[in-house]
C-alpha cells in the first residue's frame, strides 16, 4: 500500500476499501482476462505461457491462471511479490511463479512467451522504452503484447482522483496538488501517456499491428459481447455500444474523451 500513500494522505477508511480491493483482484480481472484472451484469439493466437509484467499483488496473475494459462509474473517490489505467492496458495493454482524484478532487465530468454500483459504499469517505469525493447525481446516471433495505461489527454488524473489539465506541465501540477492537499513529488516518477506516445514507444521497438482497443472494451460491454459481465451501468446500457465504438474509436473525441489506452500490439514473424 506504500505506493498509494505517495501520492495522498490515506485514510483508515480508504485503506481498508484499497486492502479489499486487492484481495478480490483475481475476481475483479476476469472479465478483463476474456476481452484479452478474445481479441489475441480474433487474431489467430492461442497463448499458453504470459509474462504479468508489474504483477502487484498476483491478481491479474491468478485471473489469467485461472483462464487455464501459465504465468510468470515479475515484480519490484519484494512485498508483491511475497502477496502474490500467497495469493495463488490460497487458491491452489498451479503453473504460476513470480520473482523480483524490473521491466527495463528482464532475466528472461529471449522469445519465451506468447503473451505480454500489463496493466496501469508503464507510467511508472524508469525508462518506457527500454521496458517496451525488453517486452519485444522475451516475447516470441507471432506473439501478442497487450498494455493498459492511462490517458493523459483525458481531464482527470487518476491517481490523485482529481480534475486535470491535459498533459498538465508538472511545475503547474506540483503546484496544483499541493494546493490540493496532496503530494507533488510523486509527479516526478510518473510519465504522462497518450495514445500517441505509446504507439511511438511499440512502434519503434519493431512491434506491428498496434491497435487500441478502448472502445472495443466499453462498446462490448454494453452489446454484452460473450466475456463481458452483466453488471455495472454500461451493462444496462446497450444502445451505447454503437455511439461508444465511434466516439472512443476513430473519431479526434477518442484522444481526449478515453480514460485509457488499451494497446494491442504483436511481434513480427
Amino acid at each position: 500500500m506504500g505506493f498509494h500513500g505517495q501520492v495522498r494522505p490515506i485514510t483508515d477508511e480508504e485503506l481498508a476499501r484499497r486492502l479489499e480491493s486487492y484481495v478480490e483482484q483475481e475476481r475483479q480481472y476476469k472479465e478483463k482476462v476474456r476481452f484479452v484472451l478474445g481479441e489475441v484469439a480474433r487474431r489467430g493466437s492461442a497463448p499458453n505461457l504470459v509474462l504479468d509484467l508489474g504483477s502487484s499483488a498476483g491478481g491479474l496473475s491468478a485471473a489469467l491462471a485461472q483462464a487455464g494459462l501459465e504465468v510468470q509474473g515479475i515484480e519490484p517490489n519484494p512485498a508483491g511479490v511475497d502477496a502474490s505467492r500467497l495469493r495463488v496458495e490460497r487458491l491452489g493454482l498451479t503453473g504460476v511463479e513470480f520473482q523480483v524484478g524490473i521491466g527495463e532487465r528482464m532475466s528472461y530468454p529471449a522469445n519465451r512467451f506468447d503473451l505480454v500483459v500489463s496493466m496501469a504499469v508503464l507510467e511508472h517505469v524508469q525508462d518506457v522504452h527500454k521496458v517496451v525493447q525488453e517486452v519485444f525481446r522475451v516475447l516470441k516471433p507471432g506473439g501478442w503484447a497487450y498494455f493498459e495505461v492511462p490517458n493523459n489527454l483525458f481531464p482527470f488524473e487518476g491517481h490523485y482522483k482529481m480534475a486535470w489539465l491535459p498533459m498538465m506541465p508538472k511545475p503547474l501540477a506540483k503546484l496544483y496538488v499541493s494546493v490540493r492537499g496532496a503530494y507533488p513529488n510523486f509527479l516526478d516518477h510518473l510519465h504522462y501517456m497518450n495514445r500517441w506516445i505509446v504507439m511511438r514507444h511499440f512502434r519503434r521497438a519493431g512491434f506491428i499491428q498496434m491497435k487500441d482497443v478502448y472502445a472495443d472494451y466499453l462498446s462490448g460491454k454494453a452489446a454484452g459481447e460473450p466475456w463481458a459481465d452483466r453488471s455495472g451501468r454500461l451493462a444496462q446500457m446497450p444502445w451505447s455500444a454503437r455511439l461508444l465504438r465511434r466516439l472512443c474509436g476513430s473519431l479526434p473525441t477518442a484522444w481526449f474523451v478515453n480514460r485509457a489506452i488499451c494497446l494491442i500490439a504483436r511481434k513480427p514473424e
